[in-house]
């Protein structure tokens, strides 16, 4: 899936403060019942450009959804 977030509220609660800081183009795996409170949780993967991680990402949801 693609999420457009037009504000870059997400890229801000990552830790975006200026242009040089935005994030985007990142991908994060979550388990099943995560819960975002005030900033991100650590995701169980994460990594970028997507196109350089996607089959480690791939990988990473794999074994989210075996458990």
């Amino acid at each position: 899936m693609q999420f457009w977030d037009k504000d870059r509220l997400i890229s801000h609660s990552m830790g975006e403060h200026d242009r040089k800081s935005v994030v985007w183009d990142q991908i994060m795996v979550y388990g099943a019942g995560t819960v975002w409170m005030g900033r991100p949780p650590k995701p169980l993967y994460q990594g970028r450009p997507v196109i350089q991680v996607a089959d480690a990402a791939r990988a990473a949801l794999w074994r989210v959804v075996a458990h």
